[in-house]
Protein backbone atom coordinates (compact mmCIF):
# COMPACT_ATOMS: atom_id res chain seq x y z
CA UNK A 1 0.00 0.00 0.00
CA UNK A 2 1.53 3.27 -1.09
CA UNK A 3 -1.10 5.80 -0.03
CA UNK A 4 -3.86 5.87 2.52
CA UNK A 5 -6.50 8.57 2.72
CA UNK A 6 -7.83 9.07 6.24
CA UNK A 7 -10.47 11.30 7.70
CA UNK A 8 -8.10 14.10 8.59
CA UNK A 9 -8.13 16.21 11.75
CA UNK A 10 -11.77 17.30 11.51
CA UNK A 11 -13.06 13.76 11.05
CA UNK A 12 -10.96 12.38 13.89
CA UNK A 13 -12.06 15.21 16.18
CA UNK A 14 -15.74 14.63 15.40
CA UNK A 15 -15.53 10.89 16.00
CA UNK A 16 -13.66 11.44 19.28
CA UNK A 17 -16.28 13.92 20.49
CA UNK A 18 -19.12 11.55 19.63
CA UNK A 19 -17.36 8.58 21.21
CA UNK A 20 -16.54 10.47 24.39
CA UNK A 21 -20.17 11.50 24.78
CA UNK A 22 -21.06 7.80 24.98
CA UNK A 23 -18.62 6.99 27.80
CA UNK A 24 -19.76 6.60 31.38
CA UNK A 25 -18.15 8.43 34.30
CA UNK A 26 -15.78 5.57 35.09
CA UNK A 27 -14.45 5.33 31.53
CA UNK A 28 -14.02 9.10 31.27
CA UNK A 29 -12.13 9.12 34.56
CA UNK A 30 -9.80 6.39 33.32
CA UNK A 31 -9.13 8.29 30.08
CA UNK A 32 -8.35 11.47 32.00
CA UNK A 33 -5.32 9.70 33.49
CA UNK A 34 -3.75 9.59 30.02
CA UNK A 35 -4.69 12.99 28.58
CA UNK A 36 -2.47 15.98 29.43
CA UNK A 37 -4.03 18.08 32.21
CA UNK A 38 -4.14 21.24 30.09
CA UNK A 39 -6.62 19.54 27.71
CA UNK A 40 -9.17 18.97 30.51
CA UNK A 41 -10.07 15.46 29.39
CA UNK A 42 -11.02 16.51 25.88
CA UNK A 43 -10.42 13.55 23.55
CA UNK A 44 -11.15 15.60 20.45
CA UNK A 45 -8.12 17.77 21.28
CA UNK A 46 -5.78 14.82 20.76
CA UNK A 47 -7.74 12.93 18.12
CA UNK A 48 -5.77 14.40 15.21
CA UNK A 49 -2.47 13.03 16.52
CA UNK A 50 -2.42 10.24 13.87
CA UNK A 51 -2.70 12.93 11.19
CA UNK A 52 0.35 14.74 12.55
CA UNK A 53 2.70 11.75 12.55
CA UNK A 54 5.11 11.79 9.66
CA UNK A 55 7.19 8.71 9.03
Amino acid sequence: IFYVFGWGPIGHSLVARLAQSQLDFSANSWINNYIPLNLLGNLSAIASWPDEIID
